[in-house]
């Protein structure tokens, strides 16, 4: 799992304590065979932990430790680079897929921020062009980007429109909070479920797994139906009437 964290100027106080306690508590669920890593971005790009195995990263010694302490010290300066973060994290976890012979992982780029991208390098038009074709531009299986935005969606309304668009829907979210420490708070909460829900899935992304559970009456059949699409659990309830012999 590739964190990327803003911290930029408006990421102060009490938002970035919310921010480092959702990482925290994510990493708290994980597994040991489990990896992370954490990128910072405000005017640059920073890496302050490679993706690793939680037991020797930064993040999970820090969170051996001393559970009481934050995880790393995220330091607040600048504007956002927002465009040039998100390469950074795929790279990272395209990088580590290379290195890695564990094909089966999910592997989860998770963005965080509350404002708007005004430092980057990396043009929207780079960007779209990445996400919009990641099977062909970046080899890294069973993908999946979860894009946390606090406060207003027009700020980074082009970013919101390619991660919504129909080439991304399968492997891309994007999570829309209130600009205040609940509202990242509820973001982290959010991705928390999420990682426990593809953790616990044993489907590559790709496939879809239809599971019926059958409730029989006098007239009629009723289904749930269980659809794993992309990582995603959906159920939809469906009932066909008939006769019983």
């Amino acid at each position: 799992m590739q964190f990327v964290q803003d911290v930029s100027a408006s990421m102060t106080g009490e938002k970035m304590e919310a921010s480092k306690n959702g990482l925290k508590k994510i990493c708290q669920k994980l597994a040991q065979g489990d990896e992370v890593g954490l990128i910072q971005f405000c005017s640059s790009v920073d890496t302050v932990s490679y993706i690793d195995n939680l037991e020797v990263s930064k993040i999970g010694i820090g969170i051996r430790i001393n559970e009481n302490t934050n995880l790393i010290q995220l330091q607040l300066t600048g504007l956002t680079a927002l465009y040039d973060a998100i390469v950074a994290g795929l790279v990272s976890l395209e990088e580590r897929a290379e290195d890695s012979d564990k094909k089966e992982y999910q592997n989860i780029l998770f963005v965080a921020t509350d404002g708007e991208e005004n430092a980057s390098t990396t043009t929207i038009a780079e960007v779209t062009e990445l996400i919009k074709d990641l099977p062909n531009n970046l080899e890294i299986p069973n993908l999946r980007i979860m894009l946390a935005i606090a406060g207003s969606m027009e700020l980074n309304n082009d970013l919101v429109k390619v991660c919504q668009s129909a080439e991304c829907e399968n492997y891309c979210e994007v999570i829309h909070v209130a600009d205040s420490s609940e509202g990242i708070k509820l973001a982290f909460e959010r991705v928390e479920e999420n990682v426990q829900l593809l953790k616990s899935s044993q489907h590559l992304l790709a496939d879809k797994v239809v599971k019926f559970d059958m409730h029989f009456g006098r007239t009629e059949v009723s289904a749930e139906v269980f659809v794993r699409e992309s990582g995603v659990r959906k159920s939809v309830k469906t009932t066909w009437h008939g006769r019983c012999d």
